[in-house]
């Protein structure tokens, strides 16, 4: 709607309608028809699948037959003031990201928020302050009467190297506009140590490991900005987690992290040449193992997420943990883009809790924030925020 495209509302079936005789109708069938290639001689070198819907969790159908005349008339505007849809309303549950928000909103205003299942519950704070906290998301009247699991704010903290990661800067951006309280840790943050002191969670974006450990090359740039967290980094992030913090690695940071604390998985695509698994960066199809887990509150089960050159895991006989949710075992996880090989990560694990000490590391082998548009995928760390 922001860039112009008309979008209608139909009574039966209850839904939004786009209809395709207009201006800028092609920009609607770029972003929401899966994209679908041909085999290639040059391998692609960018991302080859974006269709958003997908990556948002939205159900889109095309209807491929001229709607009737009466259908036509009966369809009605999206309502929408100063850039914000007007009348629509959700459920405040877990199955929706703007309910993250409006928890985050009433723990700050000194509210108690509890969670069971997919309900989501507040207490102890104004009627009318809860009422707008939840009309200003978008949402329906809290049900429930306080029952679940008491939930509180966790102390975040954000791992922000000095390489210049993009994808550390969409996940701050996506935390700031959900409001979850974090702080950037640098380099020295996490060599100082004692983090359980501080932080309940840490995030580490999707890097490279030798990035994460050795950062920037010293000569290179001033001192300060010289380096990685090195051997002491590691060590104090493993305090951490040994002392009961979570530690949430995205994407290729979560092979960072089963190297440096040796824990009991493996990369199924590690050594596989670009004739036997090519991904640059699709959207692939898993499912989700336990939708009870509350590490899977709210999740589709059946998600879409963005995989770019990722990793995907097998467990070893000693792993103690969850798998959260993996490959589908028996067809081919391409949804949209480019992908060759898709057998060899057919039933591999795609999202792991792993137990180490009093913690939990949580491995992500793909891009659960990809650029701001998986919105389908938020849930697989923001539940994370919510353990402790």
């Amino acid at each position: 709607m922001l860039q112009g495209i008309e979008v209608k509302q139909s009574a039966d079936p209850d839904a939004w309608v786009i209809m395709m005789n207009q201006p800028f109708s092609g920009l609607v069938k770029e972003l929401f028809e899966p994209q679908k290639y041909p085999q290639l001689s040059q391998r692609p070198y960018d991302v080859t699948g974006w269709t958003v819907p997908y990556q948002m969790g939205v159900e889109v159908h095309a209807v491929t037959t001229p709607p009737s005349a009466k259908f036509k008339d009966s369809l009605k505007p999206v309502p929408v003031k100063n850039g914000s849809i007007v009348g629509y309303t959700a459920p405040f549950s877990h199955a929706e990201n703007a309910s993250l928000h409006a928890v985050n909103e009433i723990l700050a205003a000194k509210g108690s928020v509890s969670f069971a299942g997919d309900e989501i519950s507040a207490t102890g704070i104004d009627k009318g302050k809860l009422e707008s906290i939840l009309a200003a998301n978008h949402l329906k009247a809290a049900p429930g009467k306080g029952e679940g699991k008491p939930v509180k704010a966790a102390r975040i903290g954000l791992y922000r190297s000095w390489t210049g990661n993009m994808d550390e800067g969409w996940t701050r951006w996506i935390l700031e506009q959900y409001q979850f309280p974090f702080a950037s840790l640098y380099n020295a943050d996490i060599i100082a140590g004692r983090l359980h002191e501080k932080y309940d969670v840490i995030v580490m974006p999707d890097a490279q490991t030798r990035q994460i450990m050795e950062g920037t090359r010293p000569g290179s740039t001033p001192p300060r900005y010289a380096g990685g967290i090195g051997e002491e980094g590691v060590d104090a992030l493993k305090d951490f987690v040994t002392d009961g913090g979570t530690l949430v690695a995205f994407n290729n940071a979560s092979m960072f992290a089963v190297d440096q604390f040796n824990l009991p998985v493996t990369n199924a695509l590690a050594g596989a040449s670009n004739t036997d698994f090519f991904c640059s960066g699709c959207l692939l199809s898993i499912h989700v193992e336990d939708p009870k887990n509350a590490l899977s509150a709210g999740l589709l089960p059946d998600p879409i997420v963005m995989f770019e050159r990722s990793p995907a895991f097998d467990t070893k006989p000693e792993f103690k943990g969850t798998v959260l949710a993996r490959y589908p075992k028996d067809r081919n996880p391409l949804a949209s883009g480019y992908l060759v090989g898709p057998a060899k990560i057919q039933g591999k694990a795609a999202a792991l809790n792993v137990e180490y000490g009093k913690g939990h590391v949580i491995l992500l082998g793909f891009r659960p924030q990809w650029r701001g548009q998986s919105q389908g995928t938020y849930k697989f760390f923001m539940n994370a925020f919510y353990l402790q």
